[in-house]
Order: structure tokens, then C-alpha cells, then sequence
């Protein structure tokens, strides 16, 4: 682990965490719920993940625009 921290930028890597935590935090548990207490049974674990993921992407693309705002040169 050691040795990948030293060749993927730590940029990278908030990225990375980023999306690995909506897929975790709200996808898996939206998931679970969708799958086990309603009547969505499997297509309710699927549609959790999904939305996870698209939280997730929704989220990413928001520090993306802000990214290229901040890094764009000042109109003169």
C-alpha cells in the first residue's frame, strides 16, 4: 500500500476515496434497505448502488467546474 501512496498523486487519490465513499456510505445501505424492506427485492439492491454512484458522480463533476474555475486564466 505504502508503495502505491508513493506512485498515485494524493490527488488522485481524494478522487478516488471520494467515490469509493458513496458507493460505500449511501449506495451499499440504500441497497440493503430497497432489497430487504420493501417489496424491490434484488432490483431495489441495484437501484441503491446505482444511486450511490450517481451521487457519487454528480458530486465529482461539481469539484470538477470548480477545479477548472479556479484554474482558469483571469479575462482581461
Amino acid at each position: 500500500m505504502i508503495g502505491v501512496r508513493l506512485l498515485i498523486p494524493f490527488r488522485l487519490l481524494c478522487h478516488f476515496y471520494h467515490g469509493a465513499d458513496f458507493f460505500w456510505v449511501i449506495g451499499l445501505p440504500l441497497g440493503y434497505v430497497l432489497a430487504n424492506y420493501t417489496a424491490l427485492g434484488p432490483f431495489g439492491f441495484w437501484f441503491g448502488l446505482i444511486s450511490g454512484l450517481a451521487v457519487g458522480a454528480f458530486t465529482l463533476s461539481f469539484r470538477l467546474r470548480h477545479i477548472q474555475k479556479k484554474n482558469e486564466p483571469a479575462s482581461s
